[in-house]
């Protein structure tokens, strides 16, 4: 019985170690991704302005965007957050900016 009581209680400091660590690491991989998909939006915007000859104050509304990923998808927050594309001349942002979900 003494023997048990330790082999748990190895395992509980164990996971007590392991789960900050891996709850960083999912926080880090999250912040990644969405990066990326704001990369991914103002490239596509840029693409979608150069093929429509507009300027640099105008906004493209999701549905002309939509039309340049794959299966008309847009890209979603990892994290549950949402993007809003802005104007041309502005990098689009995600509503977990706080979370360093910038771009």
């Amino acid at each position: 019985l003494v023997e048990i009581m330790i082999v748990v209680g190895i395992i509980g400091i164990m996971a007590s170690i392991a789960l900050p660590n891996f709850l960083k690491a999912r926080a880090t991989a999250e912040q990644r991704a969405c990066i990326k998909n704001l990369r991914e939006l103002d490239l596509t915007k840029q693409q979608w302005a150069f093929e429509n000859r507009k300027g640099p104050t105008t906004t493209p509304s999701v549905r002309a965007i939509r039309v340049y990923f794959g299966r008309n998808r847009m890209p979603v927050c990892p994290s549950r957050g949402t993007y809003r594309l802005q104007r041309l001349d502005r990098n689009p942002t995600c509503n977990r900016a706080s979370m360093g979900h910038t771009l």
